[in-house]
């Protein structure tokens, strides 16, 4: 059975490993990306792509 001080611990680990990898930061980075490839000119120039 896991204790409460074993998921407090779990969820400060979890907090402290999202901000590590700034996971909210490349999520909007990978949205932007994408709407980018979705401009009508972004695949004709293949080193730009």
């Amino acid at each position: 059975m896991i204790t409460s001080d074993q998921l407090k611990d779990v969820a400060e680990r979890r907090d402290a490993l999202r901000r590590y990898l700034d996971i909210d930061s490349k999520k909007i980075e990978v949205e932007e990306e994408e709407l980018r490839t979705h401009v009508a000119d972004f695949w004709e120039d293949r080193e730009k792509a």
